[in-house]
């Protein structure tokens, strides 16, 4: 095993006050407006793996970072400052790898090529090719490190996400993925090759094609064999394919009849809700009103009673006055009359007010029943999709392409045996290419499952997250990128860019995940939906792609390590809920002195 994870992040001030944050075992999210520090993280975990650029600016208080990195092999603490006559070494502070001292400084190209080669399990140097020519250099961290870690700009590119924009490190990136996917052997293609060996490796190469030829042969016509059960050999090919096509046209119809009345219906029931809410407001305020009448009329019956009693207390006494020993004179007012006037309007108010108050609450059933009979038509509808339509089409998909996959392989199979001539003098030729003069081209060392397995993997990520429309996905070995829909990636605006290189690289994660013989399971990316706007109104849509792609993050983290940075402007981000399960972790700054929250991830750095 070769796990990395990156347990957390320090970041020291010069007056020794520390920022921190900690990393979730799967996935983080950091999410924020600009300057809040998000690329600051992402620069500092890059220069504590060995990058030469400075992560903060030169104003702000700090001087250093920190990291745990934890593998299968142990664990280590490092740190790194900024100063002039430090910033080329790296402070490994604990670890209990083997091979990996503590309280040791070393050199940060050490630190690369050996340190971080060893997390990854990798304890010898390993020659890469760098070029053509077969010139070699040393396998580390930071030539490979750009399949794992993703800047914004990158993310914005329209080349392809997996290999280096610098063309003079793209045969280099390429030979260290060959070998953490593959433990690719360079053997032949470096130059230092003597002339016994490329002899015996002419005789390996000759043994090599007939034995792969031969197999292939029989792979193809084994291959050929099967997909033939799947049909009736008693009715013709086309006879069945055309039926096929057809019942799949009708599925498909009825799909789309489906998810269009389902799209009316959430409409629909969004409105009822509006009005159920603005309902329940009303009889809310129509038994406070009523309430307030009962306070009058409790108050009114007190004013009569009260005068009632005082008057009965009264009779029969002598009205001198205790100071003076005048007669009091007797005075006639009365609030009875004027109580039991009020007190009869209050009460026809009462009247007309629960007349009011049955109608609402009338009105609110029949809105809740209207509800309820939505939302058992889209339990139907939602039924009928899942466990009916949805699994036919794929079922009859899966025979149209088996249909498709054996007139290929029928094809190719009566080609090859027609052009056996052709065939021997193409081997001759490899055989020379390989023997002769070393003339290495990294990208025709993957195989063809490499483009076929990603195409599959991106075709269901995008099937999954509700990506539409979604037709037909493609690798293209030549640009080492995807081609959807028929359209490469370079004919959308850079929003959509980010967001397909985002899913190229999750694709590449699962093929890692598969076949990888060396896997850091360790990936960080900076804004994946970086230009990927959307308007208001649509924000809360259950089938945006955006929430489908942090859904997908949240289901399929697997055994990765996974941080996303993202922005929360112009809805870029979508609502998150907090505390999906104890392996996510996501943080939102506010980016506001006035908000509640982590304003940042540099405490006193504030922008301006």
């Amino acid at each position: 095993m070769s796990k990395i994870h990156i347990d957390y992040l320090r970041a020291f001030k010069t007056n020794g006050e520390v920022s921190s944050i900690d990393f979730a075992k799967n996935l983080t999210i950091i999410s924020g407006p600009s300057d809040t520090g998000k690329t600051y993280i992402f620069k500092a975990i890059d220069y504590l793996l060995g990058a030469n650029t400075l992560p903060f600016s030169k104003s702000t208080p700090y001087s250093k970072v920190g990291t745990k990195i934890s593998t299968d092999f142990g664990y280590i603490v490092v740190e790194r400052d900024f100063t002039k006559e430090n910033k080329n070494n790296v402070t490994i502070c604990d670890s209990n790898v083997d091979g990996i001292e503590s309280n040791q400084i070393i050199n940060v190209e050490k630190y690369r090529s050996d340190v971080l080669n060893r997390l990854l399990g990798i304890t010898q140097k390993v020659k890469i090719p760098k070029n053509q020519s077969g010139e070699y250099q040393t396998l580390s961290w930071g030539i490979v490190k750009s399949a794992f870690m993703y800047m914004e700009k990158r993310m914005q590119s329209e080349a392809s996400i997996l290999i280096q924009e610098d063309r003079y490190s793209k045969t280099a990136f390429l030979s260290s993925l060959l070998y953490i996917l593959y433990q690719q052997d360079f053997t032949q293609y470096l130059s230092e090759e003597s002339k016994t060996i490329m002899n015996a490796k002419k005789k390996a190469v000759v043994e090599y094609i007939d034995k792969t030829r031969m197999k292939a042969n029989k792979e193809r016509r084994e291959r050929i064999a099967e997909l033939k059960k799947a049909f009736d050999p008693d009715t013709p090919l086309e006879k069945q394919i055309d039926f096929l096509n057809s019942e799949y046209n009708r599925i498909d119809e009825i799909t789309q009849n489906y998810v269009s009345e389902l799209s009316n219906i959430k409409k629909q029931m969004t409105e009822i809700l509006s009005k159920i809410n603005e309902t329940d407001l009303t009889i809310k305020n129509f038994k406070s009103l009523k309430e307030q009448y009962v306070a009058d009329i409790n108050r009114l019956t007190s004013i009569v009673d009260g005068e009632v009693k005082v008057k009965g207390s009264l009779v029969g006494q002598n009205h001198i006055c205790p100071f003076c020993n005048h007669e009091l004179e007797e005075v006639e007012t009365s609030y009875i009359s004027a109580s039991k006037t009020e007190l009869q309007r209050i009460l026809e108010y009462m009247q007309g007010l629960d007349d009011s108050i049955k109608e609402a609450e009338d009105r609110r059933t029949g809105l809740q029943n209207e509800y309820n009979v939505l939302l058992g038509r889209k339990k139907d509808l939602s039924h009928q999709l899942d466990d009916e339509f949805k699994p036919k089409k794929k079922e009859l998909l899966d025979l149209i392409n088996k249909h498709n996959e054996l007139l290929k392989l029928q094809f190719e199979d009566e080609l090859l045996n027609s052009q056996e001539t052709i065939l021997q003098s193409e081997k001759e030729e490899v055989i020379k290419e390989y023997t002769n003069t070393i003339n290495y081209k990294p990208m025709e060392l993957f195989p063809s499952s490499f483009e076929d397995d990603l195409s599959r993997y991106f075709f269901d990520i995008l099937e999954e997250i509700n990506y539409k429309p979604l037709e037909s996905v493609t690798f293209n070995k030549a640009s080492f990128d995807i081609v959807l829909n028929g359209e490469a990636k370079s004919t959308r605006g850079k929003g959509y860019s980010a967001f397909l290189n985002t899913i190229l690289i999750l694709s590449f994660r699962k093929y890692m995940n598969e076949t990888a013989v060396i896997n850091p399971h360790f990936y960080f990316i900076d804004s994946p939906l970086s230009g990927l706007e959307i308007s208001e109104d649509d924000v809360n849509n259950a089938d945006d792609i955006r929430k489908g792609l942090f859904d997908y993050l949240a289901n399929n983290y697997e055994n990765d390590q996974i941080i996303i940075i993202e922005n929360t402007k112009k809805h870029e981000l979508p609502e998150l809920q907090n505390n999906l399960d104890e392996n996510i972790k996501i943080y939102k700054f506010t980016g506001s002195d006035k908000a509640q929250g982590r304003y940042g991830f540099l405490d006193g750095v504030h922008k301006k």
